[in-house]
């Protein structure tokens, strides 16, 4: 490990080979722009080729990873304590990206998580669950490594990869017709929601008009997912992060995305769709809404606001964050999170 790159920070850490695939795609598009971006894998190979330029090796002799022993994970983690101390020490917070599935990312993690507890840390995490087409074995891994998570972190959120099988391939290309004439006022309204904005990272050619295969699309998700607690975080006077959810059962992530002169409408019912059975669960709501090429419009945010509204009525607390994200194309794509 290259100490130089340890400073204060915000650390988010990607663990195990689909964390670390997670970070590169933030680290791809510059997401999040206010974290410290870490990829902590046992597979010396995959490491390697990672992009991420902050990295650590995790075990002494797991170097081909742990063929999704949960087990071999948490040794290779206890075997690199010291090292991943050493980053944790300098973070103001720390947000751990993993699946549950394999072996590094279930067993790493909660260790990952216990160490920042006892370090007085901040820590989130943000993990994905198995795709439909994995094994069993693979949802125990899952279950049983949230269940150790709750133990440590602030707060487990949970994306949903089932969920994510139902998002649409490719979206009809119309194009939103542009706004001819707006106001001082609006304008104004719509700087200051714009909190963040991804920059895509200059050493990358740029993609076409963010069509994503299903794994690209979790990565986007889970980016999203960081970038807006990122700077809710950043924008709240809440030093005990009273915004966070009580621990309690499965943090509710919900995503949709669309293209189009519809796009709100259309991204809301995706979303609101995905949501079936849970509605009933939900008290207060926290979207994060990302565009690229197409900004945002008020009218848009008052559509949101509306079919949200007609579903769930107007008892939940609402709150939201909107920023650029370059592998958006012309999508707008809404996540939430159930806080």
């Amino acid at each position: 490990m290259d100490t130089k790159n340890v400073n204060e920070s915000i650390k988010v850490i990607g663990i195990g080979g689909a964390g670390c695939n997670d970070v590169a795609f933030m680290y791809k598009y510059n997401q999040p722009k206010e974290g410290d971006l870490w990829v902590f894998n046992t597979d010396k190979e995959s490491l390697e080729r990672n992009p991420v330029p902050n990295k650590i090796l995790l075990g002494k002799e797991f170097f081909t990873g742990t063929n999704r022993q949960p087990q071999k994970g948490l040794q290779a983690a206890q075997e690199s304590e010291a090292q991943i101390k050493e980053v944790l020490a300098s973070s103001t917070m720390v947000y751990l990206i993993a699946a549950t599935s394999g072996g590094t990312g279930a067993g790493a993690t909660p260790y990952i998580a216990k160490l920042c507890k006892e370090m007085g840390i901040p820590c989130v995490a943000v993990v994905t669950t198995p795709f439909p087409f994995e094994s069993l074995a693979a949802f125990k891994r899952s279950k049983e490594a949230i269940v150790k998570l709750r133990d440590y972190v602030d707060e487990v959120f949970v994306v949903d990869n089932e969920k994510h099988r139902h998002l649409p391939k490719e979206e009809k290309k119309r194009i939103p017709k542009p706004v001819q004439k707006m106001s001082m006022e609006i304008k104004d309204a719509l700087e200051e929601a714009k909190l963040y904005t991804a920059k895509e990272n200059p050493i990358f050619a740029k993609e076409d008009n963010g069509k994503l295969n299903i794994f690209d699309s979790t990565s986007q998700t889970v980016a999203s997912v960081v970038d807006g607690l990122i700077t809710i975080l950043k924008t709240s006077n809440s030093k005990d992060f009273q915004f966070l959810a009580v621990k309690q059962g499965t943090d509710i992530i919900a995503r949709g995305i669309a293209r189009g002169e519809e796009r709100a409408k259309e991204s809301v019912a995706q979303l609101l769709a995905s949501l079936e059975g849970e509605i009933e669960k939900i008290k207060k709501i926290f979207l994060i809404l990302n565009y690229d090429k197409q900004p945002v419009t008020l009218d848009e945010i008052a559509v949101i606001k509306e079919e949200i509204t007609k579903v769930m009525g107007n008892q939940q607390g609402y709150s939201f964050v909107l920023g650029q994200d370059f592998s958006q194309g012309d999508n707008l794509s809404i996540t939430l999170l159930v806080l």
